[in-house]
């Protein structure tokens, strides 16, 4: 999977943003043919698990492109010279605390 820079890799949460928000699938899935892979993967044909002869398994392997891209989203003067807009889906720094501290005031803690 290619993420661009702002994406952690290290978080699961920010790789499925990247999927769901960067990926066209019809143009950001690659199957290569005909690689090499493990001859112990029971996905591959036995006869394709042959060493001596591929020296190691055959099988397909996918790239998942989730990068922006340039064609279809072009850098925007509104979104502050990005390419998409703002998240606006997680909270701004201090909302979550606020939001407790009016749960507790309210009764709802």
């Amino acid at each position: 999977m290619v993420v661009e820079e702002d994406v952690d890799v290290h978080d699961d949460h920010s790789l499925l943003w990247a999927l769901h928000d960067k990926m066209d699938f019809d143009r950001s899935l690659l199957v290569y043919p005909l690689w090499m892979g493990s001859p112990v993967d029971p996905s591959i044909p036995y006869e394709l698990r042959d060493e001596l002869a591929y020296g190691a398994g055959v099988q397909k392997k996918l790239l998942i492109d989730a990068t922006v891209d340039w064609e279809l989203f072009p850098f925007r003067a509104e979104w502050g010279n990005r390419r998409f807009p703002p998240d606006c889906t997680r909270a701004s720094k201090g909302i979550p605390e606020l939001v407790d501290k009016k749960w507790k005031k309210y009764g709802l803690d």
